[in-house]
């Protein structure tokens, strides 16, 4: 694969790509080397604290200082980050994180996932329905020193299964 290659801009944001020049009216961009670090941490906050859910992964993977931004406003440190996981476990127990991508620049990482789950406890002031549904969304982390310092994410409209995930 060449050092250099030639993309959009829109191209630019989805695959994260840094240091880029114009040469002869065309843009020219070189490829960062990722941090596998940030990638493997970001997946075992997905996958270990979201999936397994393992609470205590949360002093471990979190800043103590750390900000969260969520649409409902923006929490802070180790206790804004339990919150914000307990409220989603006992909201959706059975709840599940599929990973689609993961796009990774130096301790930036942003992951699309899916997220399935039956609506058992009250979130934001919703009753639960008892019924399996999906949500889609993105979450971007930003790591310093091997932890968690801000987390932002969005997701879809929660949508009904037929029963079935």
């Amino acid at each position: 694969m060449p050092k250099e290659i030639l993309l959009t801009t829109h191209a630019l944001i989805v695959k994260g790509l840094r240091s880029s020049q114009y040469v002869d009216g065309r843009l020219h961009v070189k490829r960062q080397r990722m941090s596998k670090d940030s990638k493997v941490l970001a997946l075992t906050i997905m996958e270990e604290l979201w999936n397994k859910k393992i609470l205590a992964l949360i002093d471990e993977l979190f800043a103590t200082n750390c900000v969260i931004h969520i649409p409902d406003g923006v929490l802070h440190g180790l206790e804004g980050a339990k919150q914000l996981y307990i409220a989603y476990v006992t909201s959706f127990p059975d709840g599940h994180v599929t990973v689609k991508d993961i796009v990774v620049v130096d301790d930036e990482v942003a992951i699309r996932y899916t997220f399935n789950g039956g609506h058992q406890g009250d979130r934001r002031d919703i009753k639960p329905i008892g019924k399996a549904g999906r949500v889609s969304g993105a979450v971007f982390f930003h790591f310093a020193d091997g932890k968690v310092i801000k987390q932002e994410g969005a997701g879809t409209v929660w949508i009904l299964c037929n029963n079935s995930l």
